[in-house]
């Protein structure tokens, strides 16, 4: 009963890296084009999941993250609120999911991810600026 539960968090968890790679990773119309297929070759366990729950709402966010005219206040907005939703999410996971099936969580989605792919905040102060160096976008 417990694991039927925990289904539930773990589709939370796989959507919110959906929404952060595809920040990273797509020009917009890759995101309007292929994102979920894209998505699912990375991390083969997100097929067990819909993911037309939170495309839409994503998408938009993710083309005006990417937008250059798109007034760098407003990406470092956006960014601040993907950051603060993630932690939300993980606070949530960490009050109602043991330790150990939450560190099963976090790390199995993230073992075949490269570095670049990894939380923004880990790419210093200003995250925006590294990864157009990186053409990471």
């Amino acid at each position: 009963a417990y694991r039927r539960e925990l289904g539930s968090y773990e589709e939370a968890f796989l959507h919110n890296l959906f929404m952060e790679y595809l920040v990273k990773h797509f020009s917009p119309s890759m995101v309007l084009k292929d994102e979920a297929r894209n998505f699912c070759e990375v991390f083969p366990q997100l097929n067990l999941f819909d993911l037309s729950k939170i495309a839409e709402e994503y998408r938009c966010r993710c083309s005006a993250y990417m937008d250059e005219e798109l007034p760098q206040g407003c990406k470092d907005t956006l960014l601040k609120e993907i950051e603060n939703r993630k932690e939300e999410l993980r606070s949530e996971f960490k009050e109602k999911i043991p330790d150990e099936i939450m560190r099963e969580i976090e790390e199995e989605p993230l073992q075949e991810v490269e570095p670049k792919m990894l939380t923004l905040r880990n790419l210093g102060p200003d995250p925006y600026v590294f990864l157009n160096e990186h053409q990471i976008f």
